[in-house]
């Protein structure tokens, strides 16, 4: 899938199978390891209706060999980069790659099917309903910003682990935990009864896909109507699971476009969130995080 290019047709722009299509890795050989600046370089923008949206250089040194790629975020998203370097590693430790027997072209087409009938009519009526009305909400301003401070991406073990425990006693995901979170916050400081916002599913909701190249990530809607009376009263729990099953239902309906919900209801997203487990920079300290 990573050789697929994109052409333009009488139907609009398509994606082009090129399975027979030469693998492409330029090798290269230098007499001394080469610094950031070096790969940084390689870093250049794509064609992406002339260009192969996939790039693999090799660099050997003396002393080490160098493997760098840049895939396209077209078709590729963090789930495939999991899923190409366990590979590699697979591959430089002599074992077997299955070939993909169900493809993100097999994926479009069954999105394609499943915007035909009667499920993308009533998820439309989904989100005409969650969105009818809404705008985006924005994160207030603030004059005094320190440009210098900075913030972990990472819970400290205990923290996450109380997260965790919570999570488990009120049946919804970590997830949804720090959505709400995001929500409570969002109504206190911006003061408005009614929010809305963006956050994303990996998209991945089969199990032919868990282990296949492609971008499937989605962008969706999250809002939350609470008064003031509500914020007093009602516990998080409760809030939280409401969070929760509204991000099932969304990702249950997440075939439906993002581009077609911003056409029937102008919706212009400030905000986007994004919860990701066990991710950590290479220069974080992950003993107590």
């Amino acid at each position: 899938y990573l050789k697929m290019r994109l052409a333009e047709t009488p139907d609009g722009v398509m994606q082009q199978r090129k399975n027979d299509a030469e693998t492409k890795i330029d090798v290269r050989k230098l007499q001394v390891d080469p610094g950031k600046e070096y790969f940084q370089a390689l870093v250049q923008p794509f064609d992406l209706f002339n260009d192969d949206l996939y790039r693999i250089v090799v660099v050997e040194t003396p002393s080490a060999v160098y493997f760098w790629k840049d895939m396209h975020h077209i078709l590729f998203d963090g789930g495939s980069m999991g899923i190409f370097n366990a590979q590699l590693r697979e591959a430089y430790a002599g074992g077997d790659i299955q070939s993909e027997s169900y493809t993100a072209y097999d994926f479009a087409l069954e999105e394609e099917e499943r915007q035909q009938g009667d499920k993308y009519a009533e998820a439309e009526a989904y989100f005409d309903k969650m969105l009818e009305g809404r705008t985006a909400t924005a994160y207030p301003s603030s004059s005094e910003v320190e440009t210098s401070a900075t913030q972990s991406g990472t819970l400290h073990k205990q923290l996450n682990a109380s997260v965790s425990e919570y999570c488990r006693q009120y049946a919804i995901t970590p997830n949804s935990f720090f959505m709400a979170a995001l929500s409570l916050l969002m109504h206190k400081v911006t003061r408005e009864d009614d929010i809305m916002y963006t956050t994303v599913s990996h998209g991945r909701n089969m199990m032919e896909m868990m282990d296949i190249m492609g971008m499937f990530v989605k962008t969706l809607p999250v809002t939350s109507s609470m008064d003031g009376k509500e914020a007093q009263e009602e516990r998080f729990s409760e809030f939280a699971g409401k969070v929760h099953r509204q991000y099932v239902d969304v990702v249950e309906r997440d075939f439906y476009p993002f581009t077609t919900m911003v056409e029937r209801h102008g919706v212009r997203p400030e905000l986007l969130f994004a919860y990701q487990d066990g991710t950590y920079s290479s220069d974080e300290k992950t003993e107590d995080n």
